[in-house]
Protein backbone atom coordinates (compact mmCIF):
# COMPACT_ATOMS: atom_id res chain seq x y z
CA UNK A 1 0.00 0.00 0.00
CA UNK A 2 2.66 2.65 1.07
CA UNK A 3 4.24 1.88 -2.81
CA UNK A 4 0.98 2.67 -4.35
CA UNK A 5 0.47 5.55 -2.64
CA UNK A 6 4.32 7.14 -3.01
CA UNK A 7 3.97 6.19 -6.48
CA UNK A 8 0.70 7.86 -6.42
CA UNK A 9 2.60 11.27 -5.67
CA UNK A 10 5.63 10.74 -8.01
CA UNK A 11 3.72 10.17 -10.95
CA UNK A 12 1.55 13.26 -10.23
CA UNK A 13 4.52 15.39 -9.70
CA UNK A 14 5.82 14.34 -12.92
CA UNK A 15 3.12 14.94 -14.95
CA UNK A 16 2.24 18.13 -13.76
CA UNK A 17 6.02 19.34 -14.13
CA UNK A 18 5.76 19.35 -17.66
CA UNK A 19 3.40 22.15 -17.27
CA UNK A 20 5.59 24.84 -17.18
CA UNK A 21 4.49 28.72 -18.93
CA UNK A 22 4.98 30.55 -21.51
CA UNK A 23 6.09 34.16 -20.96
CA UNK A 24 6.89 36.76 -22.86
CA UNK A 25 10.46 37.16 -24.56
CA UNK A 26 11.80 38.13 -27.38
CA UNK A 27 14.95 36.50 -29.56
CA UNK A 28 17.72 37.63 -32.35
CA UNK A 29 18.44 35.75 -34.91
CA UNK A 30 21.99 35.67 -36.83
CA UNK A 31 20.89 38.56 -39.24
CA UNK A 32 20.66 40.88 -36.39
CA UNK A 33 16.56 40.11 -36.46
CA UNK A 34 14.74 40.69 -33.27
CA UNK A 35 11.38 38.57 -32.78
CA UNK A 36 8.80 39.42 -29.59
CA UNK A 37 7.87 35.85 -28.84
CA UNK A 38 6.67 33.27 -26.45
CA UNK A 39 9.60 31.36 -24.24
CA UNK A 40 9.22 28.27 -22.13
CA UNK A 41 10.79 29.46 -19.20
CA UNK A 42 12.36 26.67 -17.22
CA UNK A 43 14.13 28.62 -14.74
CA UNK A 44 17.83 27.33 -15.86
CA UNK A 45 20.04 26.16 -13.29
CA UNK A 46 22.62 25.38 -16.19
CA UNK A 47 23.12 27.58 -19.42
CA UNK A 48 20.53 26.61 -21.86
CA UNK A 49 22.08 25.19 -25.64
CA UNK A 50 18.35 26.02 -26.97
CA UNK A 51 15.10 27.50 -26.26
CA UNK A 52 11.22 26.58 -26.51
CA UNK A 53 9.43 29.01 -28.28
CA UNK A 54 5.97 30.22 -29.68
CA UNK A 55 5.00 32.90 -31.83
CA UNK A 56 1.67 33.38 -30.15
CA UNK A 57 -0.25 31.33 -27.40
CA UNK A 58 -2.12 29.53 -29.86
CA UNK A 59 1.25 28.66 -32.05
CA UNK A 60 2.70 25.77 -32.91
CA UNK A 61 6.37 25.30 -30.46
CA UNK A 62 9.58 25.49 -32.20
CA UNK A 63 13.39 24.84 -30.87
CA UNK A 64 15.73 27.01 -31.07
CA UNK A 65 19.68 26.15 -30.45
CA UNK A 66 22.43 28.57 -29.57
CA UNK A 67 23.95 28.02 -33.50
CA UNK A 68 20.79 30.24 -34.15
CA UNK A 69 20.48 32.40 -32.31
CA UNK A 70 22.93 35.50 -31.24
CA UNK A 71 20.69 36.61 -28.04
CA UNK A 72 17.49 35.83 -26.37
CA UNK A 73 15.50 37.34 -23.01
CA UNK A 74 12.65 36.80 -21.17
CA UNK A 75 11.16 39.24 -19.40
CA UNK A 76 13.06 42.42 -17.49
CA UNK A 77 15.02 40.04 -15.78
CA UNK A 78 16.39 37.01 -17.78
CA UNK A 79 18.95 37.51 -20.83
CA UNK A 80 21.19 35.10 -22.63
CA UNK A 81 23.63 36.24 -25.71
CA UNK A 82 25.95 33.97 -27.61
CA UNK A 83 29.94 34.89 -27.26
CA UNK A 84 32.88 33.09 -28.13
CA UNK A 85 34.94 32.75 -24.55
CA UNK A 86 38.13 31.22 -23.23
CA UNK A 87 36.71 28.53 -20.43
CA UNK A 88 38.41 26.54 -17.76
CA UNK A 89 37.05 23.42 -17.93
CA UNK A 90 39.00 21.56 -14.88
CA UNK A 91 36.86 19.83 -12.49
CA UNK A 92 36.37 21.60 -8.95
CA UNK A 93 35.30 18.45 -7.35
CA UNK A 94 37.60 17.09 -4.52
CA UNK A 95 37.82 13.44 -5.50
CA UNK A 96 38.91 14.85 -9.46
CA UNK A 97 41.21 17.89 -8.90
CA UNK A 98 44.45 17.59 -11.64
CA UNK A 99 47.87 17.59 -10.36
CA UNK A 100 49.00 20.05 -12.81
CA UNK A 101 49.13 23.54 -12.05
CA UNK A 102 48.47 24.86 -15.58
CA UNK A 103 44.96 26.37 -16.64
CA UNK A 104 42.92 24.24 -18.75
CA UNK A 105 41.36 26.89 -20.95
CA UNK A 106 39.27 26.05 -24.16
CA UNK A 107 37.90 28.43 -26.81
CA UNK A 108 33.97 27.85 -27.15
CA UNK A 109 30.82 29.19 -27.94
CA UNK A 110 28.02 29.17 -25.73
CA UNK A 111 25.09 31.51 -24.36
CA UNK A 112 26.41 33.30 -21.33
CA UNK A 113 23.86 34.80 -18.59
CA UNK A 114 24.23 37.88 -17.77
CA UNK A 115 24.17 38.47 -14.11
CA UNK A 116 25.28 42.55 -14.20
CA UNK A 117 25.12 44.96 -16.75
CA UNK A 118 26.93 48.33 -16.68
CA UNK A 119 30.15 50.19 -17.33
CA UNK A 120 31.61 46.80 -15.49
CA UNK A 121 29.45 43.36 -16.93
CA UNK A 122 29.49 40.13 -15.24
CA UNK A 123 28.16 36.91 -17.02
CA UNK A 124 28.43 33.24 -15.51
CA UNK A 125 28.18 30.03 -16.88
CA UNK A 126 27.13 26.48 -15.61
CA UNK A 127 26.61 22.80 -16.93
CA UNK A 128 26.32 19.77 -15.63
CA UNK A 129 30.21 18.98 -16.79
CA UNK A 130 31.57 22.31 -15.71
CA UNK A 131 31.14 23.73 -12.38
CA UNK A 132 30.12 27.46 -12.13
CA UNK A 133 32.16 29.95 -14.49
CA UNK A 134 32.15 33.47 -14.34
CA UNK A 135 33.45 36.21 -16.71
CA UNK A 136 33.78 40.23 -17.08
CA UNK A 137 33.58 43.26 -19.59
CA UNK A 138 34.62 46.32 -19.48
CA UNK A 139 32.91 48.89 -21.35
CA UNK A 140 33.16 47.23 -25.26
CA UNK A 141 36.33 45.19 -24.44
CA UNK A 142 36.52 41.54 -25.16
CA UNK A 143 34.49 39.48 -22.72
CA UNK A 144 37.13 37.61 -20.06
CA UNK A 145 37.24 34.58 -17.83
CA UNK A 146 37.36 35.30 -14.27
CA UNK A 147 40.27 32.40 -13.66
CA UNK A 148 39.57 30.42 -10.50
CA UNK A 149 41.29 26.65 -10.24
CA UNK A 150 41.70 24.01 -7.42
CA UNK A 151 44.65 21.41 -8.15
CA UNK A 152 46.03 19.19 -5.83
CA UNK A 153 49.91 18.11 -6.48
CA UNK A 154 49.89 14.86 -4.31
CA UNK A 155 46.51 13.86 -4.21
CA UNK A 156 46.23 15.05 -0.66
CA UNK A 157 46.55 19.12 -0.37
CA UNK A 158 44.37 21.59 -2.48
CA UNK A 159 45.90 24.66 -4.02
CA UNK A 160 43.60 27.50 -5.17
CA UNK A 161 44.02 29.81 -8.09
CA UNK A 162 42.24 32.58 -7.57
CA UNK A 163 44.08 34.65 -10.02
CA UNK A 164 40.24 36.51 -10.40
CA UNK A 165 41.09 38.81 -7.05
CA UNK A 166 44.30 40.07 -9.11
CA UNK A 167 42.48 40.47 -12.70
CA UNK A 168 39.81 42.32 -10.63
CA UNK A 169 42.09 44.60 -8.48
CA UNK A 170 43.84 46.00 -11.57
CA UNK A 171 40.93 46.37 -13.83
CA UNK A 172 38.22 47.93 -11.60
CA UNK A 173 40.09 49.97 -9.29
CA UNK A 174 37.82 52.02 -7.12
CA UNK A 175 38.79 53.38 -3.56
CA UNK A 176 35.86 51.34 -1.95
CA UNK A 177 36.76 47.83 -3.91
CA UNK A 178 40.32 47.90 -2.64
CA UNK A 179 40.15 46.04 0.64
CA UNK A 180 36.73 43.94 -0.58
CA UNK A 181 38.65 42.22 -3.27
CA UNK A 182 41.13 40.56 -0.71
CA UNK A 183 38.53 38.64 0.82
CA UNK A 184 36.23 38.38 -1.99
CA UNK A 185 35.14 34.53 -2.73
CA UNK A 186 34.08 32.98 -6.04
CA UNK A 187 30.59 32.76 -6.13
CA UNK A 188 27.58 34.71 -7.91
CA UNK A 189 26.36 36.49 -4.53
CA UNK A 190 29.71 38.18 -3.59
CA UNK A 191 30.61 38.96 -7.34
CA UNK A 192 27.26 40.58 -7.99
CA UNK A 193 27.91 42.81 -5.05
CA UNK A 194 31.95 43.78 -5.90
CA UNK A 195 30.13 44.78 -9.47
CA UNK A 196 27.55 46.81 -8.22
CA UNK A 197 29.90 48.35 -6.36
CA UNK A 198 31.91 49.04 -8.63
CA UNK A 199 29.69 50.84 -10.92
CA UNK A 200 28.34 52.62 -8.53
CA UNK A 201 32.08 54.04 -7.84
CA UNK A 202 31.82 54.92 -11.25
CA UNK A 203 28.83 56.51 -10.84
CA UNK A 204 27.62 54.42 -14.10
CA UNK A 205 23.92 53.39 -14.49
CA UNK A 206 24.01 49.80 -14.12
CA UNK A 207 21.45 46.76 -14.27
CA UNK A 208 20.99 43.48 -12.09
CA UNK A 209 19.55 40.41 -14.24
CA UNK A 210 18.31 37.07 -12.20
CA UNK A 211 17.33 39.05 -9.25
CA UNK A 212 14.56 36.29 -8.31
CA UNK A 213 17.61 33.42 -8.78
CA UNK A 214 20.20 32.73 -6.24
CA UNK A 215 18.71 33.87 -3.26
CA UNK A 216 18.01 32.01 -0.16
CA UNK A 217 14.75 32.88 1.23
CA UNK A 218 12.61 31.12 3.79
CA UNK A 219 8.87 30.97 4.59
CA UNK A 220 7.33 30.75 7.94
CA UNK A 221 3.96 29.51 8.09
CA UNK A 222 2.23 28.68 11.92
CA UNK A 223 -0.13 25.88 10.82
CA UNK A 224 -3.38 24.70 12.96
CA UNK A 225 -5.88 21.55 12.61
CA UNK A 226 -7.26 18.37 13.20
CA UNK A 227 -6.25 15.00 13.41
CA UNK A 228 -8.09 12.23 11.92
CA UNK A 229 -6.31 8.78 13.89
CA UNK A 230 -7.42 4.74 14.63
CA UNK A 231 -5.10 2.59 15.42
CA UNK A 232 -4.54 -1.70 15.92
CA UNK A 233 -2.87 -3.44 17.98
CA UNK A 234 -1.67 -7.59 17.60
CA UNK A 235 0.41 -9.56 19.75
CA UNK A 236 0.84 -12.46 17.32
CA UNK A 237 2.49 -14.59 20.50
CA UNK A 238 -1.01 -14.80 22.52
CA UNK A 239 -2.98 -13.88 18.94
CA UNK A 240 -4.37 -10.87 21.31
CA UNK A 241 -5.95 -7.98 18.99
CA UNK A 242 -7.20 -4.64 19.82
CA UNK A 243 -8.93 -2.47 17.99
CA UNK A 244 -9.34 1.71 18.98
CA UNK A 245 -11.52 4.20 17.47
CA UNK A 246 -10.87 6.35 14.61
CA UNK A 247 -10.61 9.72 16.49
CA UNK A 248 -10.35 13.70 15.76
CA UNK A 249 -7.86 15.11 17.35
CA UNK A 250 -5.52 18.85 17.60
CA UNK A 251 -2.52 19.50 15.42
CA UNK A 252 -0.65 22.74 15.98
CA UNK A 253 2.64 22.86 13.77
CA UNK A 254 4.86 25.80 12.44
CA UNK A 255 6.38 25.21 8.59
CA UNK A 256 9.71 26.33 7.93
CA UNK A 257 10.09 26.40 3.87
CA UNK A 258 13.42 26.41 1.54
CA UNK A 259 12.72 28.15 -1.81
CA UNK A 260 14.85 26.65 -3.83
CA UNK A 261 16.20 29.68 -5.97
CA UNK A 262 16.00 28.01 -9.45
CA UNK A 263 13.14 26.68 -11.68
CA UNK A 264 11.20 29.65 -11.03
CA UNK A 265 11.16 28.89 -7.00
CA UNK A 266 8.40 26.26 -8.01
CA UNK A 267 10.43 23.93 -6.34
CA UNK A 268 10.55 23.86 -2.02
CA UNK A 269 11.93 22.13 0.73
CA UNK A 270 10.49 22.21 3.91
CA UNK A 271 9.80 21.14 7.64
CA UNK A 272 6.97 21.04 9.45
CA UNK A 273 7.26 19.87 13.65
CA UNK A 274 3.71 19.36 14.92
CA UNK A 275 2.12 18.18 17.93
CA UNK A 276 -0.45 15.69 17.51
CA UNK A 277 -2.17 13.51 20.72
CA UNK A 278 -4.35 10.45 20.64
CA UNK A 279 -5.88 8.54 23.40
CA UNK A 280 -8.58 5.88 23.62
CA UNK A 281 -9.85 2.21 25.03
CA UNK A 282 -9.97 -0.31 22.89
CA UNK A 283 -13.69 -1.43 21.23
CA UNK A 284 -12.81 -5.18 21.77
CA UNK A 285 -11.60 -7.58 24.54
CA UNK A 286 -9.01 -7.54 25.92
CA UNK A 287 -9.37 -4.25 27.37
CA UNK A 288 -6.69 -1.88 26.19
CA UNK A 289 -5.77 1.83 26.58
CA UNK A 290 -3.59 3.74 24.19
CA UNK A 291 -2.01 7.14 25.48
CA UNK A 292 -0.02 8.61 22.26
CA UNK A 293 1.80 12.20 22.71
CA UNK A 294 4.15 12.84 19.62
CA UNK A 295 6.17 15.94 17.83
CA UNK A 296 6.07 14.75 14.57
CA UNK A 297 8.75 15.98 11.82
CA UNK A 298 8.35 15.81 8.39
CA UNK A 299 10.92 16.96 6.18
CA UNK A 300 10.40 16.32 2.46
CA UNK A 301 10.42 17.97 -1.18
CA UNK A 302 7.51 20.13 -2.55
CA UNK A 303 6.59 21.65 -5.92
CA UNK A 304 4.20 24.61 -6.47
CA UNK A 305 1.82 24.82 -9.65
CA UNK A 306 1.32 28.86 -9.47
CA UNK A 307 -1.62 30.56 -11.09
CA UNK A 308 -3.59 33.85 -10.69
CA UNK A 309 -3.55 35.87 -8.43
CA UNK A 310 -0.35 34.68 -6.05
CA UNK A 311 -2.06 31.11 -5.68
CA UNK A 312 -0.85 28.09 -6.28
CA UNK A 313 -1.51 23.81 -5.63
CA UNK A 314 1.19 22.27 -4.35
CA UNK A 315 2.46 18.59 -3.67
CA UNK A 316 4.23 17.13 -0.91
CA UNK A 317 6.77 13.76 -0.93
CA UNK A 318 7.79 13.42 2.74
CA UNK A 319 9.55 11.69 5.66
CA UNK A 320 8.39 11.93 8.80
CA UNK A 321 10.44 11.42 12.30
CA UNK A 322 8.83 10.68 15.48
CA UNK A 323 9.22 12.52 18.88
CA UNK A 324 7.07 10.58 21.34
CA UNK A 325 6.19 11.58 24.57
CA UNK A 326 4.82 9.99 27.77
CA UNK A 327 2.91 7.43 25.13
CA UNK A 328 2.22 3.80 26.04
CA UNK A 329 -0.10 1.34 25.27
CA UNK A 330 -1.69 -0.42 28.62
CA UNK A 331 -3.10 -3.80 28.41
CA UNK A 332 -5.33 -5.13 31.33
CA UNK A 333 -4.22 -2.47 33.38
CA UNK A 334 -0.99 -4.57 33.74
CA UNK A 335 1.27 -4.74 30.56
CA UNK A 336 2.74 -0.94 30.18
CA UNK A 337 4.27 -0.79 26.50
CA UNK A 338 6.43 2.60 25.74
CA UNK A 339 5.56 3.38 22.47
CA UNK A 340 8.35 4.44 19.94
CA UNK A 341 8.40 4.21 16.11
CA UNK A 342 11.06 4.93 13.83
CA UNK A 343 11.02 7.11 10.58
CA UNK A 344 8.05 7.29 8.47
CA UNK A 345 6.79 7.94 4.77
CA UNK A 346 3.77 10.24 3.30
CA UNK A 347 2.44 13.16 0.99
CA UNK A 348 0.09 16.24 1.12
CA UNK A 349 -1.68 18.26 -1.32
CA UNK A 350 -1.91 22.28 -0.68
CA UNK A 351 -3.65 25.28 -1.81
CA UNK A 352 -2.03 29.09 -1.34
CA UNK A 353 -4.37 32.06 -1.67
CA UNK A 354 -3.13 35.23 -2.73
CA UNK A 355 0.48 34.14 -1.46
CA UNK A 356 -0.30 34.18 2.20
CA UNK A 357 -3.64 31.30 3.55
CA UNK A 358 -2.50 27.87 3.38
CA UNK A 359 -4.79 25.32 3.38
CA UNK A 360 -3.65 21.17 3.75
CA UNK A 361 -4.26 17.49 3.51
CA UNK A 362 -2.09 15.28 4.40
CA UNK A 363 -1.52 11.39 4.75
CA UNK A 364 1.03 9.83 6.26
CA UNK A 365 1.23 5.82 6.00
CA UNK A 366 0.96 3.35 8.52
CA UNK A 367 3.35 2.98 11.08
CA UNK A 368 4.58 0.46 13.62
CA UNK A 369 4.42 2.62 16.59
CA UNK A 370 5.61 -1.14 19.11
CA UNK A 371 8.75 -1.95 17.26
CA UNK A 372 10.67 -2.13 20.28
CA UNK A 373 8.35 -5.15 21.36
CA UNK A 374 8.93 -8.65 19.42
CA UNK A 375 5.60 -9.99 19.10
CA UNK A 376 3.54 -6.80 19.21
CA UNK A 377 2.86 -5.24 16.11
CA UNK A 378 0.47 -1.85 15.81
CA UNK A 379 -0.83 -0.03 12.91
CA UNK A 380 -1.28 4.11 13.22
CA UNK A 381 -2.88 5.28 10.90
CA UNK A 382 -4.06 9.26 10.57
CA UNK A 383 -4.00 12.23 8.30
CA UNK A 384 -4.82 15.82 8.50
CA UNK A 385 -6.37 18.53 7.63
CA UNK A 386 -4.71 22.14 8.25
CA UNK A 387 -4.98 25.80 8.40
CA UNK A 388 -2.16 28.31 7.97
CA UNK A 389 -0.91 31.60 7.67
CA UNK A 390 2.47 32.82 5.61
CA UNK A 391 5.01 34.91 6.51
CA UNK A 392 7.98 35.99 4.40
CA UNK A 393 9.05 34.64 0.70
CA UNK A 394 7.17 36.45 -2.42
Amino acid sequence: MKYKVLLLFFFAIQITSAQVAYEQGYFIDNEGKKTICLIKDLGWKNNPSSISCKLSENAPEFILDSHSIKEFGVGDSIRYSRQRIAMEISSDKITNLSSAPYLNLVDTVVLLKHEVEGKASLFSFSSKFIPNRYFYQIDADSITPLIYRLHSPDGIKIIKNMMYREQLRQTMRCAENKKYVERLSYNLTMLRSFFIHYNQCQESSYHVLNEYQHKAQFTITPKLGVEYTSVEATNTMVSTYGSFPSKIGPRIGLELEYIVPYFKSQWRIFANPSFVSYHANSTVTPSMEIQYNSIDIPIGLRRYFFMQNHSAIYLDLFTIFNIDIDSRLTVRNTTFLETKSNMNFGGAIGYLWKGKYVAELKYNLPKNITEDYLFWHTKYRSSSLSLGYRFGGR
